[in-house]
C-alpha cells in the first residue's frame, strides 16, 4: 500500500518515463536519494516578509530536494546562473530580485541554507 502511493505521488510530481511506465530508477532516485535541506523555516520566515518570494522559493526547494546534484555543474544544468562565492552556491530567485546562498554537501546530498537577502542586501556584502 505505502509503495503504490509513493507511486502514485512520483508520478504526479515526476511524470513516468517515455514508455509511459514509472521504473525503478524513478523510485530510487526520487524516494531513496531525497535530499535534506535544512532548513526549510529559513524559507517560510523569508517570505512572510518578501510574498513575491513564496512561489519562485518553493518551486526551488521542490527542485532541489529530488536533485542528485554531485557538483556545481550539475546544479547549473538546472539553474544556469548558480554561481560559487567563497565555498557557497549562490541562486538567483525570482528573476534576479533575491538571492539565495547555501552550502551543498554533494557527497552528503545536504543542503544548508546560510542566507536569503535582496538583491540589494547581497551586493552589499551583508552576509559576508
Amino acid at each position: 500500500m505505502v509503495v503504490a502511493v509513493w507511486i502514485m505521488m512520483l508520478e504526479a510530481v515526476h511524470g513516468t518515463s517515455d514508455s509511459g511506465v514509472l521504473t525503478a530508477s524513478h523510485f530510487v532516485r526520487y524516494v531513496c536519494f531525497s535530499v535534506r535541506i535544512i532548513s526549510k523555516r529559513r524559507l517560510r520566515e523569508f517570505w512572510s516578509d518578501h510574498p513575491d518570494a513564496k512561489e519562485p522559493l518553493e518551486a526551488w526547494y521542490r527542485v532541489a530536494k529530488y536533485a542528485v546534484w554531485r557538483n556545481l555543474a550539475e546544479a547549473r544544468a538546472v539553474y544556469p546562473h548558480a554561481d560559487s562565492v567563497k565555498g557557497y552556491t549562490v541562486f538567483n530567485i525570482r528573476g534576479n530580485t533575491y538571492r539565495l546562498i547555501v552550502k551543498i554537501e554533494y557527497a552528503l546530498q545536504i543542503i544548508f541554507i546560510r542566507s536569503l537577502l535582496t538583491h540589494n542586501e547581497y551586493d552589499r556584502g551583508v552576509w559576508k
